[in-house]
């Protein structure tokens, strides 16, 4: 088990994009601030149909759920803000990481390298939003094509992307076999510090009192959608379970962040016990800002060392 001194905590991608999401988090108890998903161009996003919207969070269960669309500034602009973004965590103690998603080959190298000139001290490749509708179409999720993951690590490897990290975000399943054979794709790439497990899990609707509370048109189509990505509460246990599978197929120096329905220490000690190596939050964050990690790793530090002070 990771001691708690060498835990990596941070936010998730998606809960930082701007200058002052980043500011707040430098005030907190993350080590590690992740900013994106950032994209090649600007998004918009999906566009909330009232009386729904693109988000939910209900308090009684701790269940949320997304339609975003990957909303962000693109890269050009980014480029403008990730040096000052480093500097500022820099200046404090923590690192910060980029999340990209490339909608080709070229796009993700792009992305990859843009960043790290800007300074970053690592890279999340996102394989896993399920809340891409573009022209009205959902996008598969690239970590379901072990294939296609394959290659995007082969390509990138090629650059050699020297003394950087490069992590890896995936999607829930209950595919036992899908997991291993990412796994093994993993392994094999050299690059691949880290695994983040795990993104939202797709393709669900939210309907309280007959009200869809995830209505959106997607850019490019004036067809009212009514899925996204569910998280939070519900989410806990599918991903802790994902963890403890990728814990046992995963080569040990690859390490593991642990995502989902993170509100107290005691959650994020079930990603610990699983085998990760840190979590990071999303709802969580945005439901009760950054303030809510001081209390998780003051809970966590009870739950790891029971016998001891809190540290």
């Amino acid at each position: 088990m990771t001691p708690f001194e060498q835990l990596i905590v941070g936010n998730a991608a998606g809960t930082a994009k701007t200058l002052a999401d980043v500011e707040r988090l430098c005030k907190s108890a993350v080590t590690r601030i992740t900013v994106g998903s950032i994209t090649m161009h600007e998004r918009a996003g999906n566009e909330p149909v009232p009386p729904g919207g693109v988000y939910f969070y209900d308090p009684r269960t701790g269940e949320s759920g997304n339609a975003l669309g990957l909303l962000n500034a693109g890269l050009q602009k980014y480029l403008s803000v990730l040096p000052e973004m480093v500097r500022m965590a820099h200046a404090v103690g923590k690192k910060l990481w980029a999340s990209i998603v490339g909608e080709t080959f070229a796009e993700i190298i792009e992305l990859a390298s843009a960043c790290i000139a800007c300074g970053v001290d690592g890279v999340e490749i996102n394989l896993a939003c399920p809340n891409v509708h573009d022209g009205g179409v959902q996008k598969p999720l690239i970590c379901d094509d072990t294939a296609l993951v394959e290659e995007i690590l082969r390509r990138l490897t090629r650059v050699r992307f020297a003394a950087h990290d490069f992590g890896v975000k995936i999607a829930p399943t209950q595919d036992t076999e899908l997991l291993v054979d990412l796994c093994r794709v993993f392994n094999a790439c050299p690059m691949v510090n880290e695994v983040v497990a795990c993104n939202t899990l797709g393709g669900q609707r939210f309907t309280r009192k007959g009200v869809e509370m995830l209505a959106f048109r997607p850019p490019g189509s004036a067809e009212i959608k009514h899925v996204g990505g569910k998280a939070g509460k519900p989410l806990h246990g599918e991903a802790v379970e994902v963890v403890r599978i990728l814990r046992q197929h995963l080569n040990a120096g690859i390490r593991i962040i642990g995502v989902g329905g993170i509100f107290i220490g005691e959650d994020a000690f079930d990603f610990i016990k699983a085998g990760a190596n840190g979590f990071e939050c999303a709802t969580a964050v945005l439901e009760y800002r950054e303030d809510i990690f001081s209390v998780i790793l003051v809970e966590l530090a009870d739950c790891m060392y029971p016998d001891e002070e809190a540290m």
